[in-house]
Order: structure tokens, then C-alpha cells, then sequence
């Protein structure tokens, strides 16, 4: 693979609303984004310390 190129993302579902409170879950996000994703709404960024079990999904409400 190219030092420039970005590694195969997998395909995740279209965002689902949360469980707890009804509202649109955000798609979690780890390790340095691109430009473009810090300035996507439909994303949260979730910093680059990966450990444990990594949520795919984030709510901005309560955070579920």
C-alpha cells in the first residue's frame, strides 16, 4: 500500500437513531481525521487512544 494512500474503510450502516432517547446517532470516528471529517455534522470524533471495545456510533444527546 502507498505511504499516501488511506486504508479500506469498511461500509457501515446508515446512521440509526438511539435506542435511549430517539435520536439520530452520529458515526464515531477515531484516530487523526482528514480535514474533511472534522468538519463533517454526521460524524464525532473520538481521539486516538483506541482501546477496549470501539463504538461505532455516538449520540449527541445522551451520549449512549
Amino acid at each position: 500500500m502507498d505511504s499516501n494512500s488511506t486504508p479500506a474503510r469498511r461500509q457501515l450502516p446508515t446512521p440509526q437513531v438511539c435506542p435511549k432517547c430517539g435520536t439520530s446517532r452520529l458515526r464515531a470516528v477515531y484516530g487523526l481525521p482528514k480535514s474533511e471529517l472534522a468538519n463533517d455534522p454526521t460524524v464525532k470524533l473520538m481521539g486516538c487512544m483506541i482501546d477496549g471495545e470501539m463504538k461505532e456510533w455516538s449520540c449527541p444527546m445522551c451520549e449512549r
